[in-house]
């Protein structure tokens, strides 16, 4: 439960907030608090213990999560733009439309969490595990997901133009009707994944592995893939990149 006196001095405002947290650095307690729409925008809330809070609509621009504890918080429609988030731990929290643009995700855990339509447009999550979280429909536009873990990971539908993939495993991965424009897809793993209708046009594919995908009708125009593996891959109406395909294998 909640800190009654915390959360008091919250209301105060980030600046009596942040100045008590430089004098008493211990972990704040702010479980199962509701803080739904309140304006908590540059407030310092690293290794705090938010877990089951209420932060729907919250605003909590450019705020210092790094290291927080916000297992099954709601967060559904809050903006965490910009935010610092590194070793965040989102187990089981609701996400649905979040807003995390140009937020740094690095190490921070979604096990069991629902991201559907959350925004995550240029936010940094590089090497971060998102395997078998629900992130349909997300808006990606040039996140960065380097080296992610995107095992069985439902992505359908999501907006990954201009995206960092390079190096990410997604085999058995859901991408049916995900957008890949212009990404980096180089030595990533799509092994087994649901590939049907993305649109790879100007995508970047060195080494990248679709052994066993299913790209039924996926859109490879404007692609120059070289050295990638295709074997045992759908390729039912798929629309080929001028180069043949068969140049590109292996």
């Amino acid at each position: 439960m909640a800190n009654q006196e915390q959360l008091a001095l919250l209301e105060k405002g980030f600046d009596v907030w942040n100045e008590w947290r430089q004098r008493y650095p211990s972990q704040p307690d702010l479980s199962g608090a509701n803080l739904s729409k309140t304006n908590l925008a540059h407030f310092n809330f690293s290794g705090a213990n938010l877990t089951r809070a209420d932060l729907s609509l919250a605003n909590l621009y450019q705020a210092n999560l790094a290291g927080a504890d916000l297992t099954r918080a709601n967060v559904i429609g809050g903006s965490l733009a910009g935010a610092r988030l590194q070793q965040a731990l989102f187990a089981g929290a609701n996400l649905i439309g979040t807003k995390f643009m140009a937020a740094n995700l690095q190490e921070a855990k979604f096990q069991g969490a629902k991201m559907t339509r959350a925004d995550l447009c240029e936010a940094n999550l590089i090497g971060v595990n998102l395997s078998q979280v629900d992130c349909t429909e997300i808006l990606g536009v040039g996140i960065n997901l380097k080296s992610s873990i995107l095992t069985g990971t439902n992505l359908q539908g999501a907006n990954l133009e201009r995206a960092d993939l390079r190096g990410v495993d997604a085999s058995a991965a859901n991408l049916i009707g995900a957008t890949l424009l212009e990404a980096f897809l180089g030595h990533a793993n799509f092994t087994g994944a649901r590939l049907q209708n993305v649109v790879f046009c100007r995508a970047r594919l060195r080494k990248t592995i679709f052994q066993g995908a299913d790209l039924t009708q996926a859109n490879l125009a404007k692609t120059t893939p070289s050295f990638c593996n295709f074997d045992g891959a759908n390729m039912t109406d798929v629309v080929l990149p001028a180069q043949p395909i068969l140049k590109a294998i292996a």
